[in-house]
């Protein structure tokens, strides 16, 4: 047996172990695992052509926890029409084509082949690029939800709870996913000058940038094909006066049947993920293999999706609801992801 699946199936059987014995107090101890090779790679009709590479000793659900990149490899991609595109190292394990060379088309099907520095070949299965129907309306609903503040008494924050509305066609089975964006405009309050002093005119308006959610949005079919998809659940934000604009960005993208399995389980993972004393996580191996040695364990998915998106924007005004009040003394710029440089939308200049 591949010396990486031995000590990867080893891996698998220490939460069982921990269990047999909890009743002690167990000491834990840093288990060395071989590099696994992790594949994040995906091509869209929008223009994205993308490739990571990293080498871990775990699979990360959310794909961004890199030990480090595997740089220098040899990535090209593939289709059904016979054609092979090679992908430039644009960052250190990020390989990418550019848009202007190639984009995705509906109806191909599509995979990679990759060569590492120490020459081990990779590929991966086969992904057929499926249409999307558009998203016909994003909506919310005001919700106020309890939590915990950092001193641990119970807070309550107000937002936004944002859906979607899309028709599923009929004709074919289908699987979704979605990702979002969003951004705000907030306002702070100058604190009055010292006296002779200049007023304070930096910087107390900023545009500041949700962090995403690493959170899988998926969604097949199964019970609802050919029907419309409503009250379809994508995020909650948070909001409050101080913030006059908000703008959101979803994007609603196809999945092939086997690619929704894949993510169906990163979702699953992610939802169970907590102490060791829980049941180990699955398995999760993708749809990428070595050539020349198939028992080896590699993780990761390359994926082909259609893609669209739809935006909205709102103004405080357009909030059924005032919560919260504009900071005083602070500098917006030491907010975290904020930025005092407009937008070049139009939307943010009224």
């Amino acid at each position: 047996m591949n010396s990486k699946k031995r000590v990867y199936n080893l891996l698998l059987l220490l939460p069982s172990f921990l269990l047999a014995t909890c009743v002690n107090p167990v000491d834990l101890n840093v288990v060395s695992i071989p590099p696994l090779l992790t594949v994040d790679g995906l091509i869209n009709n929008d223009g994205m052509a993308r490739v990571k590479l990293t080498y871990s000793t775990s699979f990360d659900p959310d794909l961004t926890n890199q030990n480090y990149p595997v740089t220098d490899a040899i990535v090209f991609l593939n289709n059904s029409s016979g054609e092979q595109y090679p992908l430039f190292e644009y960052e250190f394990g990020i390989y990418e084509l550019d848009s202007n060379v190639y984009k995705g088309v509906i109806g191909e099907e599509y995979w990679v082949s990759i060569e590492t520095e120490d020459g081990e070949l990779y590929e991966s299965r086969p992904e057929k690029l499926n249409a999307v129907p558009d998203i016909e309306e994003i909506y919310f609903e005001i919700e106020d939800r309890l939590t915990k503040s950092f001193s641990g008494f119970d807070l309550t924050i107000y937002g936004m709870q944002f859906f979607v509305r899309t028709n599923d066609p009929f004709e074919t089975r289908n699987h979704y996913r979605w990702d979002w964006t969003a951004k705000r405009e907030i306002n702070t309050v100058a604190p009055p000058p010292e006296p002779g002093a200049s007023p304070i005119t930096c910087c107390f308006q900023c545009w500041v940038d949700y962090f995403p959610s690493k959170e899988v949005t998926i969604l097949s079919d199964e019970r609802s094909n050919g029907k419309s998809i409503k009250k379809q659940p994508i995020v909650f934000l948070e909001y409050d006066s101080n913030m006059p604009k908000m703008e959101l960005v979803v994007s609603q993208s196809s999945l092939t049947a086997e690619a929704y399995e894949f993510w169906k389980r990163v979702k699953q993972q992610q939802e169970n993920a907590g102490s060791v004393f829980e049941p180990a996580p699955a398995a999760i191996i993708g749809n990428i293999y070595n050539v020349n040695d198939p028992d080896e364990v590699v993780f990761g998915w390359f994926g082909a999706s259609a893609i669209t998106y739809k935006k909205v924007q709102y103004r405080n005004i357009d909030i059924p609801f005032q919560n919260g009040s504009s900071p005083e003394g602070v500098d917006c710029r030491s907010l975290k992801n904020s930025t005092d440089v407009m937008p070049e939308d139009p939307f943010w200049w009224y």
